[in-house]
């Protein structure tokens, strides 16, 4: 809305202008003379001049923008490719950590495993050396009776 009002206020006061202009130009009063209207003309004709001095700066500071826009675009285009292939190689290794992961963890349960087995049979084997150890105390003493 400001925007607006800040660029329609010049185009009035150029359009009021341009109708002073006309009225002055065309009027039947003696008092209003050619001489207002030839002063109004050369107002109007400054205006002009500055509003197409304006337009060339515009259109030449647009002829330099365009290039750097492309350029910018261009640049902007590499670097989402750029992102998108670490993007992608990040995803592999995610997905090769996973898979490690797994790896070890699998090793770690079969460590566990083995470690349990391990205690079972030592487990055993004492018990069994204790039943060897009765057992042979027991021999002994049906052997060794009178």
């Amino acid at each position: 809305m400001i925007l607006e009002l800040n660029i329609l206020r010049p185009l009035n006061f150029i359009l009021n202008n341009y109708q002073e202009y006309l009225r002055l130009k065309y009027s039947r009063n003696p008092n209003e003379s050619g001489a207002q209207a030839d002063a109004k003309f050369k107002e109007l004709k400054e205006t002009d001049n500055k509003i197409r001095r304006l337009i060339d700066k515009m259109n030449e500071s647009g002829d330099s923008v365009t290039p750097k826009l492309l350029n910018t675009n261009n640049e902007i285009e590499r670097k989402t490719f750029q992102i998108y292939e670490k993007s992608k190689s990040l995803d592999i290794q995610q997905n090769e950590i996973e898979k490690r992961r797994e790896e070890l963890h699998s090793r770690q349960k079969q460590i566990e495993m083995g470690i349990q087995k391990n205690r079972y049979r030592r487990n055993v084997i004492i018990f069994l050396i204790i039943i060897n150890l009765l057992m042979l105390g027991a021999i002994y003493y049906f052997f060794n009776q009178p």
